[in-house]
């Protein structure tokens, strides 16, 4: 029988961007990760919608980030740069109707 793993998931601080972009690189190893600076604009821009998981130790091991968008503002084939403004959430919307979420990962 496997032993059971505690975890919480909780809202990131900033003080979890370092563990986020190590998480991103192992989950992401072909993408450049997140800058601490665009991590930190998507805490200013909508901090409920960034989480990250941490095990019974501390240890970040998941993360998630979304933003509020109009989904009327795009088209059906709108893609995730299109929809995240290229990663900036500077389509973050508080009045908008869809919880868009841009990245989830876990180690």
């Amino acid at each position: 029988m496997l032993a059971q793993q505690l975890c919480l998931v909780r809202p990131m601080q900033s003080a979890d961007i370092p563990a986020v972009m190590r998480l991103q690189r192992r989950a992401f190893p072909k993408m450049p990760p997140w800058r601490p600076s665009e991590l930190e604009r998507h805490l200013r821009i909508f901090p409920e919608g960034q989480f990250v998981a941490v095990d019974a130790a501390g240890q970040v091991i998941g993360s998630a980030s979304a933003l509020i968008v109009r989904w009327a503002d795009f088209d059906d084939f709108a893609d995730w740069d299109a929809i995240t403004a290229e990663g900036t959430f500077a389509t973050h919307n508080p009045t908008g109707d869809t919880l868009y979420g841009a990245e989830i990962m876990v180690d």
